[in-house]
This record gives C-alpha cells, structure tokens and sequence, in this order.
C-alpha cells in the first residue's frame, strides 16, 4: 500500500515556500507509482511521460520534455492525485500538458505560480482545440486542479471559483433536436461564413482587419489547425505540378498531434484567395520580420525602425524624440509620462537609444527568437512576425519590441464580448455592420471552420485516410469528431454503399484494431458489442449495410485482446475447411451440401 498524506499549507509561509515543502513532501514521502520511481525522470513506466503538448504519446525524445519550474510541479500533483483517486484515464496530464504550454507562451518559462484565471480560460480554449473528444475531461482536470492550488496556497493569486467553461458532450446521436443544435454549435454558422468572406473582399487598411480576415482565408483553405496557421513559415508557398503536367500550389504546415510536416494542397477555387491573403499579411508584417533577423544578430541594440530620424546611438535625446525612436507620436506631457513612469527613467538621466534599449529589452519574450521550434521557424522567418501593439485598437505600435499575436487574438475579433461591457470591445462583425436576421450580433470560432471542412469531406466522399491526411491527423480514428453529416446524408450515405455492392463493386473498407484505450476515445452512444470489438453504427438513421462483415466495416472497431488472433484464425480455418466440403460435395454431384456462412 502506497505512503500518502493531506498536504496542509502554512498561512505564515509564501506561495513559493508551500511550492517547495509541496513538492519536496511528494518526492521524499509518497510511494504511489513504486517506492524505487526515479522523482526526477520525466518518463515515469506505466503511468506518465511529462512531455510537452502535441508531442508524441510514446515520445523520448529530450525536445518534448516538459520544462523548469513547471514540471517538478507536475509530477509532484499527478503522483499526489494519482494516489489520493487512482483513474485509468489519468486526465491530469492532459490538464497539465495545456498549462504549461499556456504558461510558456504568455510568461516565456512555465510557471505554476503565474496561474490566474486568464491563465485558465486560455488553457480551455486550447484543450478544446487539442482534446476535442476529451474537452470536457480536460477543463474538469483544470478547475480541481484550480481549486487545489488555491486552497493550499501554493499560488499567490486564487483562482480557486474558476469554473469549467466546456460543457459536458451530450452524447453522439445523429437524430432528433439535441443531435441537430450539437451540431449546429460545432458548426459556423453559414451567415457568418458569408459575412467573413464579404468583408475579406471589402476590407480597409486596418492592419487588424487584414490579420483577422487572411487568417480566415487560409483556415478556409483547408482543415487546419490555428496554431498552424500561427506558425508558418514567411516562405510557406509551394508551386509545384501534379502527374498530369498541371499546376498545383500548396501550404506547407507543420501539422500537431504527432503529424509533422504537411504539404497540403489548396484547393484549385482558393488559390487566389490565400495568396491575396498571404499578400496583404507580408505587406504589414514585413517590417516584424526585418526585427527579428536584427535582434537576433545584434540582442543588446535598439532596432532602428525605416521611420525614425534619430540614428546616433549616442546622442541624448529628448523625451518626445525618444517615443518617436520607438514609433509613437505624442505630445511632451505624454512622452514624459511614457519615459519616467512607463519606461523607469529618472528626471535628469540621458536618454539615449543605447539606454533606453537598456530599459527594454527585457520585455522581449524569453523565447525569442524561437516561433516553432519543431517547425523550425523563427521571427525572421515567421509570416505573422509583428511588433508589439501592432493589432492593439488603441495602444500604439512599439516598433522596436518583436510580438507574434496567439489564438485568442483570432478568437476574440470573430465574436463579441458582452463582458468588457459596451463599447470596449468590437467584433469584426460588428466593425462592418454585420448581424444575423433577428439582430443577433454574429460569432464564430476558428474551430469551427475546420469543423466544416472535414464535414465537407465526408460529404464528398474523401476516405477516412485521405481526410486525416489533409487535416494533419496520424490517426483516421480522429475524423469521427468532426464528422457532422445529418441523418438524411448519412442514409444516402449508405444507399449508395448497398447500389454499388449490388453492381458488384468493391465496397470494402480496411480497418485496422484498436486498444481499449483508442475505443474508449470514440464517441459514445449506443454502441453494440460484437464478437470482434465494437459497432458504432446508428441504426436510427440506417439499417446496417454490411450485415454479418463487421471485418470490413468502417464503423467497427476491432479490439486488440489476448487470444483475438487466434480465435479469428481458428474460425478462418474452420470456414475454409468446410467451404472445401461443399466444394467437393458439389463436385460429386450433392447439391445438398453443406452451406458457408
């Protein structure tokens, strides 16, 4: 039996000081997992690896480590959890995984002691992007993990009344009302579709309107990822030909979940759409660009940008010359209020590019000059390289400190947000005037977009493989989740199955076993057991199309078990011998021979 304790904070103590008798107590005094378990590797056997999100399940690769501070943190939760409530499903990873990716962006080194609520709702956005069969579980693991270090003080801020804002799924039923709004919710709305695309054809110079409609653009070009999107390369293009001779353009992605790189092609109507997209974003990134290869080169000189008219470094300037060596504007009352309350300066102190550089680069993102490091992308290289403020609607541009904007900068520019109150906050759809029929403000979510592609797939008929391909899955399996197509598609579906099986035709669908633990991501509803796994089919919107050949059926998944080979092999062998009865009996002339099923 395992050694386990009710860690108790100290009121007296720092958040820092309970961290630390924290996690000392979980590497010193537990025993979950094994008393020998080496506290300090980062692939504990059979019950976690501390890698870092999109990694690969099985990854050892040193790259996917989860790093310091963060992942004495992790370990000393998940063996503390783990203990008190052991579960198969070990959803703290998960929860764990989001954090720190959300930690690092937003504070360049992942630490549990800058969780906040903003922190959280950031790491929910993003299970639901990564984890979209297992969301919920995920934002269930990120509240009483919340409460948890709230409680035991071992944050300084409490967060402890965050709430999951992922609600739980409903289920994967095909029909009625509630299987109608599910998938209505998953999917954008067709107005709001529209609008974007009309507002994309329309939109002004506005460098936040360009971001936010090219970004759209490519998100319709194929079902990909944001992040992916996030992270391209500036030479991202592929002009290529295809067997025939004719031309084919492509995207090269570096697709998550274990995918890696993706050359995918644009579909032949959205070609000119993504390289007027990819235009308009060069055009007011180029100089984010031009940053970066500068700080990476010279880190301890002010970039100077094409605008400024003060290049000595070491001329004392004055406090509105020195905004304007950063790109702003502004009256003398307010560059004073800028350099002596904002930037730290002292009244008297020189101001000189050389020591106001020393006053800000500090702010420059501990990560630079790194974008992707899988991707191998870097801010001189990064198609939205920008510069800080730069698709802020009132905080002007500093042209000297590099910024890469993230997912809930798309996010909250495709709806409103009735909590900032009126009149802080306005959507692009509102920007341009755009409201549903009933005066509803529109929304939409870059998720849904691929959503709708996949479901598109399916309803042209690409094969699971090939749709997992082109939105960057490892596994088809995935595909089921954005599958979205109603009842009536589906019947059709599958009446076209039984015509061509009636011609003869080859309907047959490879599928490959599967783990308990891949079954028990698929989605749940009223699944039949069958002798070699599971069925997954919905008789409610059609009877079974491939009665009695579930070995060959796309909506069975095989279990992978002790003894299934052999049992399969032993019915093979059975069928084959008595298919070689009949065969004989008939060529003797008995009709009445023994019949196969």
């Amino acid at each position: 039996m395992s050694n386990l304790f009710y860690f108790a904070s100290k009121a007296e103590l720092t958040a820092q000081e309970n961290l630390s008798t924290f996690v000392s107590k979980c590497r010193d005094e537990l025993t979950v997992f094994g008393a020998d378990l080496d506290f300090e590797a980062w692939l504990w056997p059979k019950a976690a690896n501390f890698t870092i999100l999109g990694s690969g399940s099985r990854s050892a690769s040193i790259d996917d480590k989860m790093r310091e501070p963060f992942i004495s943190f992790a370990k000393s939760y998940f063996r503390y959890q783990q203990g008190h409530n052991p579960t198969g499903t070990k959803n703290e990873s998960k929860a764990l995984k989001v954090l720190e990716t959300v930690l690092a962006e937003l504070h360049g080194r992942p630490d549990i002691l800058k969780l906040n609520a903003s922190v959280l709702d950031q790491a929910a956005l993003l299970a639901r992007e990564h984890y979209p069969a297992t969301a919920y579980q995920c934002g269930r693991e990120l509240q009483r993990l919340a409460k948890f270090v709230s409680e035991n003080g071992l944050i300084p801020t409490p967060c402890g009344t965050w709430v999951n804002p992922i609600p739980r799924p409903e289920g994967s039923e095909r029909t009625g009302k509630k299987a109608t709004e599910a998938r209505e919710k998953k999917l954008p709305h067709p107005d709001a579709v529209l609008a974007l695309a009309d507002i994309f054809a329309n939109v002004t110079d506005d460098p936040r309107d360009i971001f936010t409609t090219s970004v759209f653009a490519l998100l319709m070009s194929g079902s990909v990822r944001i992040s992916e999107v996030l992270s391209l390369p500036n030479d991202c293009e592929v002009h290529d030909v295809d067997k025939y001779g004719d031309p084919v353009y492509r995207i090269v992605y570096f697709s998550g979940k274990g995918f890696g790189v993706n050359l995918k092609s644009v579909p032949t109507v959205m070609v000119p759409i993504v390289q007027e997209a990819l235009r308009r974003i060069r055009i007011i990134t180029n100089e984010g660009r031009e940053l970066g290869k500068w700080l990476e080169s010279n880190p301890d000189l002010m970039f100077i940008h094409p605008d400024s008219k003060h290049k000595d470094r070491k001329r004392v300037l004055t406090e509105v010359e020195a905004c304007e060596a950063l790109g702003f504007e502004l009256s003398h009352a307010d560059a004073q209020q800028r350099i002596y309350y904002l930037y730290g300066f002292k009244r008297g102190e020189a101001i000189t590019l050389e020591t106001l550089w020393n006053k800000l680069k500090d702010r420059v993102n501990n990560k630079f000059p790194v974008v992707s490091k899988k991707a191998g992308v870097n801010y001189g290289n990064a198609l939205f390289a920008m510069q800080q403020n730069r698709l802020h609607a009132q905080r002007g541009t500093v042209r000297v400190l590099p910024w890469l904007p993230s997912v809930n900068i798309v996010n909250n520019d495709l709806s409103p947000r009735e909590s900032l109150g009126e009149g802080l906050h306005t959507s692009i759809f509102a920007r341009y005037g755009y409201r549903h029929a009933d005066g509803s403000e529109m929304k939409i979510t870059t998720h849904q977009m691929r959503h709708m592609i996949d479901t598109m797939g399916h309803r042209g008929g690409l094969s699971e493989e090939d749709i997992a391909r082109f939105a960057g899955r490892a596994d088809p399996k995935q595909n089921r989740v954005y599958n979205h197509l109603t009842p009536t598609e589906l019947a059709a579906k599958y009446e076209a199955v039984q015509l061509a099986a009636g011609y003869d035709q080859s309907v047959l669908i490879h599928c490959e076993p599967v783990s308990r633990e891949a079954y028990d991501l698929a989605p749940k509803g009223p699944v039949h057991r069958s002798r070699y796994g599971f069925c997954l089919h919905d008789f409610a919107a059609a009877p079974c199309g491939q009665f009695r050949d579930c070995l060959n059926c796309n909506e069975h998944l095989c279990e992978k078990r002790a003894g299934m080979k052999e049992e399969i092999e032993t019915q093979l062998a059975d069928i084959e011998e008595q298919l070689a009865a009949s065969e004989a009996a008939i060529n003797e002339g008995h009709y009445e021979s023994p019949r196969v099923f």
